[in-house]
This record gives C-alpha cells, structure tokens and sequence, in this order.
C-alpha cells in the first residue's frame, strides 16, 4: 500500500519507484525499518490469534498422549505442586504476622516483598543464624521491618534438618554508601 504526499502540484513517487542512487542512506534506513515495523505488526497480529485458539489450561494427560506416566514423572509433579502449596501459604502467613506490624493496608504485600528480597548479610555464630537486612531508607518502612524482626524473633524461629539452628533477624542500623541519606552529606567536587 504505498502512499503519495501531495505538495502543490507535485506528487513524489513512493520509494520503491525512485532509484536507490537518488535515495539518502536515512530515508532507505528508515523505509527499511518501516518494512520490518510493518512485519512485527503482522507477526503480533498472528500470535495474538493463535493465542485465542489455545486452551487456557492444559490436560496432564493431553501431554503423556496415551504414554503411561513414570512414577517418576508423578514424583516430581507432586514434588512440584507441594512446592508451590507451601510457598504460597508460607507467604500468605508472613502476610498476616506482617499485618500488625505495618498500619497501611493498601501496600501491605509490596512492603513486605521489598522487606523480605532487601539485601544483607547472613552469619552463623554458634547454633544461631543471623540474618542481617539492610538499611532501610523509608522510616515508615524501617520500622515496620524492626518490629517484623522483633516479632519473628519472639517466635524463636528454629531450622530443622541437619543443620538445627536458630534464626534471628536483624535490621542494620548503619546505611550503606549508596544510600540517597548517606551520599546526601557528602560534597562533590567539579
């Protein structure tokens, strides 16, 4: 589909009709990423359709097509579903001890998530784990993450397995050097 600009009386042929000596290197760059454009489009288009043709879910047996599956394969499927039940809930319980740490309800789980993938520093010490979070620039934050800590910490939190030791958390009272409120002080030469 190729289109004309009127100026006046003047009509300029579309590019494919002009000799490509004539052409400056930036309206061939441009035509050409145009094309490719134009060929995204119509690859997004046909994705988008054969999206609306597959199911939303798939059937475990639809995948096997017939093969008995390996009590193997059933193992790691349940391993994996086990895996996701436990995760949800742990999160969803750290949710509600959270609760009455943190007043605001509306930001209640991005709090938490940013508290819980902070950066820090981990240290055995005896049979105890220290688990030290990062400063927290937020005072409202900060304190929400001191009084999580105190509570988890009250709770005497104990790992099982080999290992048998006790978690105690910890938020730093130091900011670290790329901090906005440490590097506000600091003067800068030019």
């Amino acid at each position: 589909m190729d289109s004309y600009v009127l100026t006046s009386f003047y009509r300029e042929p579309p590019l494919s009709l002009l000799a490509p000596s004539r052409l400056s290197p930036t309206v061939v760059k441009l035509a050409k990423l145009k094309s490719a454009l134009e060929e995204k489009k119509t690859d997004l288009t046909q994705f988008e359709h054969q999206l609306t043709t597959l199911p939303e879910k798939v059937s475990i047996l639809d995948l096997l097509r017939g093969k008995p599956m390996s009590r193997c394969d059933l193992e790691k499927k349940k391993l994996y579903d086990l895996m996701q039940f436990m995760a949800f809930h742990s999160r969803e319980r750290l949710v509600e001890i959270f609760r009455s740490c943190y007043d605001d309800p509306r930001d209640i789980k991005q709090v938490l998530d940013m508290i819980a993938s902070r950066a820090g520093y981990i240290k055995l010490i005896g049979h105890t784990l220290v688990v030290i979070l990062d400063w927290i620039e937020n005072p409202k934050h900060r304190e929400a993450a001191k009084r999580l800590c105190h509570l988890l910490n009250q709770k005497e939190i104990r790992l099982r397995g080999r290992l048998k030791v006790n978690l105690f958390f910890h938020l730093s009272s130091i900011l670290h050097h790329g901090s906005k409120t440490a590097t506000a002080g600091v003067h800068f030469l030019s």
